[in-house]
């Protein structure tokens, strides 16, 4: 994590703690979302094999991508702002006027990493998704195992153990990047040509000691 602040330990450590309440929670609400629709659309996989094989199956994944990018959306409209607008909002802090124009642009700003990144980002997530699926299928054939046990194959991907993993990992990962990269464009916002930018590190178990407060 990253934040504008003046250099004080004290204060470094408030917004560290802030800024962790705000990712496990966003890291929380996204898991669960990612996690809901990876097993639908194994469900949905897994009932088209069961009725018609493989095409049906893939077949079955094209309504993947619009629901999933449906979903990360809505978190990304949500995490970029709360951790954006602090950075406006620490600009105000250490004597750096905040204007309808830096809002404005922010927000802007934000709306075209979503286009773009955000959409690239869905298309990769629902590409692996397809990739388990199709991998599902052919070693189960490989195998020589039944319609029924290929089916359960396919649900074990995206609602199992496994889809329980890759759910984490995706929400931990989406939540990290969009807060960071929001934070970025919020200082690119601020147009400030000198600002004291600090890296606070999350203390949960996936840092150095060294980097954390």
């Amino acid at each position: 994590m990253s934040i504008l602040v003046r250099p004080s330990r004290v204060a470094l450590a408030r917004e560290w703690r802030a800024q962790a309440r705000l990712r496990v929670g966003f890291e929380r609400a996204l898991f669960i979302a990612v996690r809901r629709e990876l097993a639908r659309a194994g469900r949905s996989a897994a009932a088209g094999f069961e009725s018609g094989g493989r095409a049906a199956a893939e077949a079955a994944l094209r309504s993947h991508v619009p629901k999933l990018s449906r979903v990360l959306t809505a978190h990304y409209n949500s995490i970029m702002p709360a951790f954006g607008e602090r950075i406006l909002d620490a600009g105000k802090g250490i004597g750096v006027p905040e204007t309808k124009d830096a809002q404005s642009d922010f927000a802007k700003r934000v709306q075209a990493w979503i286009k773009r990144i955000g959409a690239a980002k869905v298309k990769r997530i629902a590409g692996t998704t397809r990739k388990q699926i199709v991998a599902a299928i052919l070693k189960g054939q490989e195998d020589g195992l039944g319609q029924d046990a290929i089916a359960r194959a396919i649900r074990e991907k995206t609602s199992g153990s496994i889809g329980f993993a890759r759910s984490r990992v995706i929400a931990r990962n989406e939540v990290h990047s969009s807060s960071q990269v929001a934070q970025t464009e919020a200082l690119q916002a601020l147009d400030v040509p000198e600002v004291k930018r600090a890296w606070v590190a999350a203390d949960d178990g996936r840092t150095r000691d060294s980097h954390v407060i």
